[in-house]
Parts: structure tokens; C-alpha cells; sequence
């Protein structure tokens, strides 16, 4: 059998507050080798298409956050609202320099009901409440001026706190980093360690779901979790034999690094691009259509790969689990209208 390659996670802390088991070793190894890996035809099931309008334009989307039956999509410097059967609401601000509006979106998520949209050039977390088929605005918060973010996250799962991402861009002295901070902005903890230089320009860095927060660092394969007032780094992602050159391990440049992944066979392009948690197993999508699934309990995994067909493999830049489905986008067409979001059943896609 020819061995591509394995997935191997560093957890030396995994009981969090689901009851999962201590686990016996710190290292967790997932065979992610082309012939072990479960195939999925996407194109066989379902989809609905979001509505395309000339305001509802996605372009790309950047995620799917669930929100009062329906979704909201993240695309290009915008955030837009539609129902689960592809309908289009509203979009959630505006673009502009008034109230309620912003120039650009660096981030988006949903804290305590309300939507919130961090602007990179504003410095400012906009707050948007649903209110009858539309959004309101509901309030701003101003980041301090001695700080300076790229990103920012809020979860439910670790109330009153910020989690962020510095606005390191290659400048020099300027030491790249994710922190967590109180709701007055008071740093609590902070690393360096898990981010390189040039990472900052993966527009969503963060994971979150209402079991976990993430912080997934592709080529270097650093998985780190954050809690409410701690940064976990004790586990990373280790393929074994690596599909490209040295240089790259430690990287100073994504850019640079992206453009030789693109010059590589599509099976050796193997790096990760999200890592989720459900429950008590990990989601990890890695490139070329495969997502890799660990339960932390069992010690149990498999891999996936998502086609087109039987020959071409269905690219995924992010997914959501709902309801025991798995909702994944797809590319966005030539024509520019709006892509289209599969709902496959996770009985489909994963056997154990």
C-alpha cells in the first residue's frame, strides 16, 4: 500500500468541559493514504442555491454561521443573511463611514444573539440585532488605540472575553500573535509561538463552534485551543514524510507558500484549513476535498474525499454540522451567480 502521508494530533489536554477521557498518549495518528480514504460523490445529493441578486452577490464565501433559521454568509467585505432554502433576507450593515456602517470585515461571528462584524480599518466591533426581516444596529465597540487587531472572535462558549489576532504584516520588530483579552480589554494571556509570520492573511484563522474554539496554523500543522483564560499549543498536526521542500516548515510567507502548493499533484497538497469540534470528535479539513474525522473518545478516525465525479475531487473552503447533516459550499460558478450549498448526511460520509 502506498502511504501518502498521516495525521497525527498532539493533544495532552483534551478533557474539556463534554466529560471526554484523558487520553492515554499524547499523540493521535489518522491514516489519511488515498487508499483508505472514503470516497463521497457531492454532486449525487441535494443542493440548495443561494438566491443571486445584484445585492446578494457572495463572490466567495468565508463561512457559514447559523442563525435564526437560516444562514449567515460571510462573503467579500460583507455579510449577508439567507434562509435555509437559499432565499435572500438582508444583508447586515452597510458599506460606508456612518453609523452602523463599515469599510471592510475582517470578522464576523454571533455572541449573545446579536451579529457582530469587526472592521480591520475602523477599529470597531459592529453589533447588528435581527428586527423584522432586516438588521439594526445595536451598538458599536471601539478597540483601544493602542491595540491593533487583524482578527476577532466572540463565543458563547466562553462568555466576556475577545479573542484575537494581532495586525502583524511583515513589519518589522512586530511579533505576531493571538491573545485573549477581558470585555475591557485587558490582555489575560498571549502567544507568539503558534503563529508564523505571514499567517495573518488567512482571512477566517479562528474555529469556533459551540464545543470549541481553534486556531489551526496550516504547513506548520499547529492546532491550538483557546479557553477562557488559557492558550493550549500542545498539539500539532504531523504528516510524517513532508510533500514539500524544507523551507516551507517554517515559513515566512503564506502567500509564497500557496503559490508552491499550487504547483504540486492535488493528492500531495496536504495541509490543513479548519479544524472544528462536535461533540467529542474533531473535524479537520485538509486540502483537496478531504476532511478527516477523530473522536476523542473511542480514539476511532477515517477520512473522507469529496468528488465532482469519479476523477475530480470537490474543493471545500469551510462547512457546517447541523442536525446530522454536513453543509458544505460549493465553488462559485463562472457566471457569477451565487454558489450552492450541499446537505449530506453524516451517515453518508462517515462509517464509524
Amino acid at each position: 500500500m502506498k502511504r501518502v502521508g498521516s495525521l497525527v494530533l498532539g493533544a495532552a489536554c483534551l478533557c474539556l468541559a463534554c466529560g471526554c477521557r484523558q487520553a492515554d498518549s499524547n499523540i493521535y495518528s489518522i491514516d489519511v493514504s488515498d487508499e483508505v480514504c472514503h470516497r463521497v460523490d457531492v454532486t449525487t445529493y441535494g443542493s440548495v442555491k443561494l438566491e443571486t441578486t445584484e445585492e446578494s452577490l457572495v463572490y466567495s464565501i468565508g463561512d457559514i454561521i447559523p442563525f435564526h433559521g437560516g444562514y449567515l454568509i460571510p462573503g467579500r467585505e460583507k455579510v449577508l443573511y439567507f434562509l435555509k432554502d437559499g432565499s435572500y433576507v438582508a444583508r447586515v450593515g452597510q458599506k460606508g463611514r456612518g453609523p452602523g456602517e463599515y469599510l471592510d470585515m475582517s470578522s464576523c461571528y454571533v455572541y449573545q444573539d446579536t451579529v457582530h462584524v469587526f472592521s480591520y480599518s475602523g477599529k470597531d466591533i459592529h453589533k447588528y440585532v435581527l428586527d423584522e426581516g432586516g438588521f439594526v444596529a445595536a451598538g458599536e465597540v471601539n478597540i483601544p488605540d493602542s491595540l491593533s487587531f487583524s482578527r476577532v472572535l466572540q463565543t458563547d462558549l466562553y462568555p466576556d472575553r475577545y479573542f484575537v489576532v494581532n495586525t502583524y504584516r511583515g513589519i518589522g520588530g512586530v511579533i505576531p500573535n493571538v491573545s485573549i483579552f477581558d470585555m475591557d480589554f485587558k490582555r489575560l494571556c498571549s502567544s507568539a509561538s503558534c503563529v508564523k509570520d505571514g499567517g495573518m492573511q488567512w482571512n477566517y484563522p479562528f474555529s469556533s463552534t459551540a464545543d470549541g474554539v481553534y486556531f489551526a496554523e496550516y504547513v506548520t500543522y499547529t492546532l491550538t485551543e483557546l479557553r477562557a483564560d488559557a492558550i493550549d499549543e500542545t498539539r500539532h498536526f504531523d504528516f510524517g514524510v513532508n510533500n514539500y521542500p524544507d523551507k516551507y516548515v517554517n515559513y515566512t510567507n503564506s502567500l509564497e507558500a500557496i503559490e508552491y502548493f499550487k504547483t504540486q499533484d492535488t493528492w500531495n497538497k496536504t495541509f490543513v484549513t479548519i479544524v472544528k469540534r462536535y461533540g467529542d470528535s474533531l473535524y479537520v479539513m485538509l486540502s483537496s476535498g478531504r476532511l478527516a474525522k477523530y473522536n476523542l473518545e473511542n480514539g476511532k478516525s477515517e477520512v473522507v474525499r469529496f468528488m465532482k465525479n469519479s476523477t475530480e475531487y470537490f474543493p471545500v473552503s469551510t462547512f457546517l454540522i447541523e442536525d446530522g447533516y454536513m453543509i458544505i459550499p460549493s465553488e462559485v460558478p463562472e457566471d457569477m451567480s451565487n454558489p450552492s450549498l450541499y446537505r449530506i448526511p453524516l451517515t453518508d460520509i462517515f462509517r464509524i
